[in-house]
């Protein structure tokens, strides 16, 4: 069946498919705002001479919701413009889609877990933030091999097989999604209280934290969603692009708040207050930009002059 390309569906204006239009709007909405947020989280952290590993992976996760984002806006266009082969592409595009969402939040959550695994300071914190990402990582593993070997395209696109996404186990893994962030959430807020913030930190992580309780009940909702709209042929397109407006707007609010979590500031951060005023580099509050940028971060330069001798050393 050739589809003329003066027609209405040819340029993506049929009424049947308006319910796919939400996906593309908010994903023109979306992608510039993460693209701003995470260059300017990282060139903050890269001008403080602070970046360490959770910035590279905050790079890593802005990166993969790129990539998630054209495919997602690949089988939102082909779907539009090619109805014959409209449920093929679409349902290619969703389990690509969940797979890199899969990849992409355990990104998101290793670097906020990293972040505040350099700023605790006791023991059960740290096991508890080695618990935390042990198990995103087992559970996100558990969804990709899950979604790989037990979605076929052919059958999902089938009436009553289409309701895939109904499966308990899929459901049961984004369960424990959102329990893991109420965990890292609560883990947050109780090492800021421990730590002792000043009153610009302590707003950024009620943030974080806001923005992490939000993220989760959108993760709870794209669930109920799924689950209760009924399952027909003809609505099987919408409902995809539901999900996947509810997997945007939840990796979105993710990246937002894992990019202010890495530029928050404690008060009383102990190691590198210790790091301060041992390193012969640390200079004072007064001093030049220069000096008060080595003086709060690793640096190869600092590293560097650890090795030299000290001046009065000399004779």
């Amino acid at each position: 069946m050739d589809i003329p390309l003066g027609s209405p569906s040819a340029l993506g204006h049929d009424p049947s498919h308006y319910g796919r239009e939400p996906l593309r709007v908010l994903l023109f909405m979306t992608v510039p705002i993460v693209w701003l947020v995470g260059a300017c989280q990282q060139r903050v952290r890269w001008s403080r001479g602070q970046y360490a590993f959770e910035d590279g992976f905050m790079a890593a996760a802005v990166m993969l919701y790129f990539a998630n984002a054209a495919v997602a806006l690949y089988g939102s266009y082909h779907s539009l413009l090619d109805p014959i082969k409209d449920l093929e592409t679409a349902m290619f595009s969703l389990i690509v889609c969940e797979g890199g969402y899969a990849l992409l939040s355990v990104t998101i959550r290793y670097a906020i877990a990293l972040f505040l695994w350099r700023k605790v300071t006791t023991d059960f914190h740290r096991y508890c933030i080695y618990y935390f990402m042990a198990w995103a990582w087992v559970v996100s593993l558990l969804y990709v091999l899950y979604i790989t070997f037990t979605f076929d395209s052919e059958q999902a696109s089938q009436p009553p097989e289409n309701a895939w996404l109904d499966s308990l186990p899929v459901q049961g893994l984004m369960v424990v999604f959102a329990m893991l962030d109420i965990w890292l959430l609560a883990l947050a807020q109780r090492i800021s209280w421990t730590l002792g913030l000043s009153k610009r930190s302590s707003k950024m992580v009620d943030v974080l934290v806001f923005m992490g309780i939000i993220a989760a009940i959108v993760l709870i909702t794209r669930n109920a969603y799924l689950w209760y709209i009924p399952v027909s042929q003809n609505d099987v397109l919408d409902r995809i692009s539901g999900g996947q407006i509810w997997e945007v707007l939840e990796t979105t609010l993710g990246i937002i708040a894992g990019c202010a979590a890495t530029l928050i500031r404690t008060g009383n951060d102990n190691g590198r207050r210790e790091l301060e005023q041992n390193s012969p580099v640390s200079a004072p509050r007064g001093g030049s930009r220069s000096s008060r940028r080595a003086a709060g971060g690793w640096r190869l330069s600092q590293f560097k002059s650890w090795l030299r001798p000290h001046p009065r050393a000399r004779t």
